[in-house]
């Protein structure tokens, strides 16, 4: 009878029963052909739940290309919320959840936010960088766009466009 290294069939079946036991507790992985959504706790105050995407990884294709988004959106100014200080946020259409940046792969979005027409930037910074820095800066997070303004005034009374294109990755 032969063991591979120090730990027998028994013994590791054992683990990899423990570990998938312990991934379930830890993800909300849905088995159809939607990704998982789950409300996703955040340490700063007033910020909503957001619902992020959850990969799955048995898949055959990925989910970017399994699902299409909208090529562009026009923000209403009625939509558009107060988050704190310089940011403002708007709930975007379920179809650009899978797009979205999240704790497994803070980069994923490619959206980008357009003010009249110009590109804002810098996207993918951290929440706190739009709050306390704003100047166009903007993240897609979850089902959430945070963004403000290029001269961080009010988005919703400035009297300015706000458009947010979806650009896919390559």
């Amino acid at each position: 009878m032969r063991t591979r290294g120090c730990l027998g069939r028994s013994s590791s079946l054992l683990i990899a029963a423990a570990a998938v036991g312990l991934a379930g507790c830890m993800e909300n992985v849905g088995l159809g052909s939607q990704p998982a959504v789950r409300a996703t706790p955040t340490a700063l105050a007033g910020l909503a739940p957001l619902r992020t995407a959850t990969r799955m990884q048995a898949t055959a294709t990925p989910a970017k290309t399994a699902m299409r988004a909208p090529a562009a959106l026009e923000l209403d100014p009625a939509t558009v919320k107060l988050q704190s200080v310089h940011a403002y946020w708007v709930q975007l259409p379920d179809e650009w959840l899978s797009f979205a940046s999240d704790h497994a792969d803070p980069k994923r979005s490619t959206l980008v936010v357009e003010e009249d027409g110009v590109a804002l930037a810098p996207g993918n910074v951290p929440l706190d960088t739009v709050q306390k820095v704003g100047r166009g800066s903007f993240l897609h997070w979850g089902g959430a766009l945070y963004f403000s303004s290029s001269d961080n005034s009010d988005p919703r009374s400035n009297g300015r466009e706000y458009r947010v294109v979806f650009v896919p990755a390559d």
